[in-house]
């Protein structure tokens, strides 16, 4: 029996749509969002010279892998003269500079700001003109936040988890992450969600200074300040008596912080992070929150080469000329005005540099931005004096470490996004960005996020899917070695209610991977995916790995309880010139794995979870196709038979395929 897989539900917002639920289930609902195709520097129509590949469409190959007939090439951002300064404010593009306090969710912050522009752009629009406002709470969430057994029973369990148990509620917006978690909650068919739905702060609505000023002075040392001394002073109560000659004992350090504390809170407020920050389940009228949308979807989900190559830093220009703002770790360093001297960044001009890659110093990324232009020419010499990197060039970067140009009330009239931080403008305000050189060695993760809106407005769009786990947990290729034979993976879902399929979806694991996109509509006795009639087949290459959903040109109706197939073949040229199928899967380390690194060097903080039930995902190799569930156990078996360190250590998801669909109801 196939379960019911169709998720997610509705959020009015980024396109004034009115609020409606599509009628598909009690547990299902529909997302007012869109199938537009927006212009992508990474889609194109399949082609390809029989010089430099084997060609696919041999008469052996299955009907589902045929490639179609040659197409004109797609005109895109991809050919454009990249020029040698850009910015996306100037455009309109680029949203106000906000502030993660009190909370280190830099890296939703940093999708967040990169979705917002992507956004805009894909409406065609500014942000004088529209004031868009994304959450940053809901994503922070629920991208870390394993699927309940409400919002998907079949899958439920499914997701990252904490090894530290105690991390939870609150505790889950310190816990880190990656653009990649984003990836896998909007490619959902969800979010992001506005501003106003998720607002940045408690239930209470409480903000840090209400409470340093309305409590008692002993509730607010012991409760508050006591447990987060050092991470508002960066040392021990010992550490600071011993740096502090005007304190002596911990009471008069207490003391010194409640004051500082206050005083802080009058010009940079935020609001308190003992508050009550966890997101319902539920909302009011049973909808789930996590399965929101305001009206775009996540159409591409592109990871960028190495940006600190040639290679990348081109792709993230074209990105950006294309309207896609790029989402990006690095090394910080957290200095202020007032702090004095920063270790990697010349406070003068607020131009970043934290080394090369022949230099001995430690590079880890610990910090998520969002790079919104560049200049080839920005001087080397505006790096601070003693850490220059040998050429020119910079990207201009949006933190979230607020700002003084940007600051304003919010709908409470609160302002908290200020802080004296980053480059300063004409007026002398800090504008909450700084210059990031070319040459750091610390950059990583660079992904940009492409949307599409205005469809789905009559009743949303419902999503058919069963992965969950995030792709940077593990994407990787099975088989292990890719196959010069057709190897196919599928998805087989069951309608939840009379629907048009508007559009399919995988993951693309490699550069310039081909992938054939083929839909069956399967009666009630077939044997396999592809035991049923083929509707529709389209391939596309794309230039750039990650998530990429496809729109259907031909309208093809299925009935409530019918079941429907989607069969992805995935290839590449391998270095030889010869093509190779692969099927990407997403996997991770689960607890097993990760016990056995406690208290070693290798210590992780992080496992996941994975949920695969018989009769959702298939495997197609050597002629045939076997239940994804058989293929694993398989796996399984001759892992430990041979005595592999691998044995058992890695949980595998259901492949990366999902269809959209428009009720018709």
């Amino acid at each position: 029996m196939i379960k019911r897989k169709a998720i997610a539900a509705i959020m009015a917002g980024l396109l004034a749509m009115a609020p409606g639920l599509a009628a598909c289930s009690n547990n299902a609902a529909s997302t007012s969002a869109a199938s537009e195709s927006t212009s992508s520097a990474q889609e194109s129509t399949a082609t390809e010279t029989a010089s430099t590949a084997q060609e696919s469409a041999s008469s052996d190959t299955p009907e589902w892998a045929v490639v179609d007939e040659e197409a004109e090439d797609q005109d895109t951002t991809a050919q454009a003269e990249l020029p040698a300064q850009y910015d996306m404010r100037e455009k309109g593009l680029v949203t106000p500079v906000k502030r993660q306090n009190p909370w280190g969710a830099c890296w939703s912050f940093g999708v967040i700001a990169a979705s917002e522009s992507s956004i805009l752009s894909a409406m065609g629009s500014t942000y004088e003109d529209t004031k868009l406002d994304l959450s940053e709470k809901h994503l922070a969430y629920f991208g870390l936040s394993p699927i309940t057994e409400g919002e998907d029973p079949a899958q439920a369990g499914e997701g990252v988890y904490m090894m530290d148990e105690s991390i939870r509620g609150n505790d889950i917006y310190d816990a880190g992450g990656h653009p990649m978690y984003a990836t896998a909650l909007f490619a959902m068919g969800v979010g992001p969600i506005n501003e106003s739905a998720f607002p940045y702060r408690g239930t209470e609505e409480i903000t840090a200074y209400d409470y340093v000023t309305t409590q008692d002075k002993e509730t607010v040392i012991r409760d508050y300040l006591v447990p987060n001394f050092k991470v508002f002073t960066g040392e021990t109560v010992d550490e600071y008596i011993a740096s502090h000659d005007d304190v002596s004992t911990a009471e008069e350090a207490y003391d010194a912080l409640y004051n500082a504390r206050v005083e802080r809170y009058k010009d940079l407020n935020e609001y308190y992070m003992g508050d009550d920050w966890t997101i319902p389940e539920r909302r009011e009228g049973g909808l789930y929150n996590r399965w929101l949308s305001s009206g775009a979807v996540l159409k591409d989900g592109n990871k960028l080469p190495d940006i600190r190559t040639a290679e990348g830093q081109a792709a993230a220009k074209r990105e950006m000329l294309a309207g896609r703002a790029v989402a990006v770790a690095h090394q910080s360093d957290n200095a202020l005005p007032e702090q004095g001297e920063g270790k990697y960044i010349n406070l003068d001009t607020w131009a970043l540099f934290c080394g090369k890659e022949d230099e001995d110093l430690e590079h880890t990324a610990d910090h998520e931005v969002c790079i919104v232009g560049w200049d080839d020419n920005y001087p080397k010499e505006n790096f601070k004096e003693g850490l220059r990197p040998d050429v020119d060039g910079a990207w201009l970067v949006k933190n979230s470490w607020g700002s003084e140009t940007d600051a304003a009330p919010d709908d409470l009239g609160n302002v908290v996004n200020r802080q004296p931080w980053g480059i300063v403008d004409e007026n002398g305000k800090h504008t909450g960005y700084f210059w990031l050189s070319y040459q750091d060695v610390s950059i990583t993760n660079a992904e940009t996020f492409g949307f599409s809106v205005g469809d789905g407005t009559n009743g949303g769009i419902v999503a058919m899917q069963y992965d969950y786990l995030p792709d940077d947990e593990m994407n990787i290729n099975y088989p292990q070695e890719p196959s010069e034979d057709v190897v196919s993976s599928a998805n087989v879902f069951e309608a939840e209610c009379d629907c048009i399929v508007k559009s399919v979806s995988t993951y693309a694991p490699n550069p310039d991977t081909r992938v054939t996109f083929a839909i069956y509509r399967l009666g009630a006795d077939a044997s396999d995916p592809t035991d049923g009639e083929l509707l529709f087949r389209t391939t596309k290459d794309f230039e750039l790995v990650g998530y990429h959903r496809v729109d259907v040109d031909k309208e093809m109706e299925f009935k409530k309880g019918e079941r429907l197939a989607v069969v992805t073949t995935a290839s590449y040229v391998d270095e030889d010139g010869k093509r190779v199928f692969i099927a990407p899967v997403s996997a991770g380390m689960n607890k097993f794995a990760i016990d056995q690194f406690v208290g070693t060097m290798f210590e992780q903080s992080k496992y996941v979870v994975t949920v695969v039930n018989r009769g959702e995902s298939y495997f197609y190799e050597n002629g045939a196709w076997k239940d994804w569930v058989d293929v694993l156990a398989d796996k399984d078996a001759k892992e430990k038979e041979s005595g592999s360190v691998l044995a058992g250590q890695y949980s595998y998801d259901n492949f990366s395929i999902k269809a959209f669909a428009e009720p018709t109801e």
